[in-house]
């Protein structure tokens, strides 16, 4: 009864043996971030919150829910937490799968980098030319081949 009353005021709560843990704090928490500790990884993360007489009042000395809520910790996976939710709502999948469709989109790109100087090169080697002489071509050619449009400018 005393989870369900205070699981409205702090809806990152979730029960489990005989007790409440942090959703966020329990799925996310990693020990540390970077290099400053930021929790014991004990009460609300690998352990129950079973004390309910110590989640009442506005002073975090006396109420161990808000200080729980106010912790840096929490606060940091509360945040990854909201940001994995909207990741997964968007539609975009898995971070993996949208790190292989950065890879392949890097992938073409690069090809397109390459082939654009093998033109160039083919330019100067098949007129016989250093890159110094014929330049209004050259420009012309590298224009061409300039797929971000920084040249053209």
């Amino acid at each position: 009864m005393a989870f369900a009353k205070r699981k409205r005021g702090y809806p990152w709560l979730t029960g489990g043996d005989g007790g409440a843990y942090c959703n966020p704090c329990k799925k996310f928490y990693e020990g540390k971030h970077g290099k400053a500790q930021l929790s014991s990884g004990g009460l609300f993360v690998s352990q129950p919150f079973t004390n309910w007489k110590k989640s009442t009042g506005s002073n975090p000395k006396d109420n161990k829910l808000l200080k729980h809520q106010s912790s840096t910790a929490h606060k940091i996976s509360l945040g990854i937490s909201i940001q994995s939710d909207k990741l997964r709502n968007s539609g975009a999948g898995s971070v993996l799968s949208l790190l292989k469709n950065h890879s392949d989109e890097q992938k073409r790109d690069n090809f397109l980098v390459l082939k654009n100087f093998a033109r160039v090169l083919y330019f100067l080697v098949y007129y016989e030319l250093p890159h110094t002489t014929c330049s209004t071509p050259l420009l012309h050619l590298m224009q061409d081949c300039d797929y971000s449009g920084k040249i053209r400018q």
